[in-house]
C-alpha cells in the first residue's frame, strides 16, 4: 500500500493536487482489434489505456492473453496500461473463467512486464488476494481496488467504509462507481470523494454514472477523484463521455 497521497506510473501522477488522468478503455475481442482500436484511441492522447479483458474471447487461454499484452505494450510505448476484468455484477461481460483461473492468468499478467496497473474488484474473493498484492508490489504494479454499484449510490458513510477497507487491504488506488437516482446522489457522492481524499493514505477514484453523473466525470478532481474515464473509440460504462470533451474542460479548470 501506498503511504502517499501521489502514485506514479510512467509519467502519470494520480494524485488530489493534479488533474485526472484520463483513462480509455479498449474493447476488442481479439488482438487484432485490441491494437486498431488502441492505435485510434492513442491518436486522442489518453493518460491511460485500460484492456477490458472481459470482451476478449480467448480470455481462458493465458499465453493468448500474455502475447496480447505483449503486442499492445509494443504499440501503446509508454502510455499506462491498466488490465481489468470486469464480472456481470459489476457491469462487465460474461466470462467462463473460474476464480481459481483468474489468479493464475492475473499471476502471470504481473510478472509479464507489459502491464502498470491491475484493476481487482473487491468481490473477487480471490483466495491469494494478498499474495497477488504482494506480487504485484514486487515487479512495480500498481493495484486498484474497486466497487461498482449499477443499482444505487449507498449513504456517504457506507461510501467511505468502502473506500478505506479497500485501502487497509493493501490497494495503491482505491476506485468507486455508483449510480444516482437524483441530484442529492451525486452531490453526495462529491461530497464523500472530498473527505476521502483528505482522510486516506491512498489516491481516490470516484464517480457517478449515467446521465445524471456525468458531471462527475467533468469535474471529479476538484473533489479529490485522481481518474477519469472517457470514450476513445467505444464507451464501457453509462455516462462516458469523449476524450476531447474532457480535455478542453481541463483546460479551463486547471492552472
Amino acid at each position: 500500500m501506498s503511504n502517499n497521497k501521489e502514485v506514479c506510473v510512467r509519467e502519470v501522477t494520480f494524485g488530489a493536487t493534479h488533474r485526472a488522468a484520463i483513462c480509455s478503455p479498449l474493447i476488442g475481442i481479439n488482438s487484432t482489434q485490441l491494437i486498431e482500436e488502441a492505435k485510434l484511441v492513442l491518436s486522442k492522447d489518453p493518460d491511460v489505456l485500460e484492456w477490458r479483458a472481459d470482451y476478449f474471447e480467448s480470455l481462458e487461454d493465458v499465453n493468448e492473453v500474455l502475447e496480447a499484452a505483449d503486442a499492445l505494450r509494443s504499440v501503446i510505448g509508454n502510455t499506462v496500461l491498466l488490465f481489468t476484468i470486469r464480472s456481470m455484477a459489476e457491469g462487465g461481460q460474461s466470462t467462463t473463467l473460474s476464480k481459481a483461473q483468474q489468479e493464475t492468468l492475473l499471476d502471470a499478467l504481473i510478472s509479464s512486464g507489459s502491464i502498470d496497473m491491475l484493476d481487482i474488484e473487491q468481490s473477487a474473493g480471490f483466495t491469494s488476494h494478498t499474495q497477488l498484492i504482494e506480487k504485484a508490489n514486487r515487479y512495480g504494479v500498481k493495484i486498484i481496488i474497486s466497487k461498482h454499484d449499477f443499482e444505487k449510490t449507498p449513504s456517504k458513510e457506507e461510501l467511505l467504509q468502502i473506500l478505506k477497507a479497500n485501502e487497509a487491504v493493501g490497494a495503491d488506488l482505491v476506485k468507486l462507481a455508483v449510480m444516482p437516482h437524483s441530484e442529492q446522489d451525486v452531490l453526495s457522492l462529491l461530497e464523500m470523494t472530498q473527505e476521502a481524499a483528505m482522510s486516506l493514505s491512498v489516491p481516490v477514484i470516484t464517480m457517478a454514472m449515467g446521465k445524471l453523473g456525468v458531471s462527475t466525470r467533468i469535474i471529479g478532481d476538484q473533489f479529490g477523484s485522481v481518474m477519469t474515464f472517457a470514450v476513445g473509440h467505444q464507451a464501457s460504462a453509462p455516462g462516458q463521455i469523449p476524450i476531447e470533451s474532457i480535455k478542453n474542460i481541463q483546460k479551463y479548470t486547471q492552472n
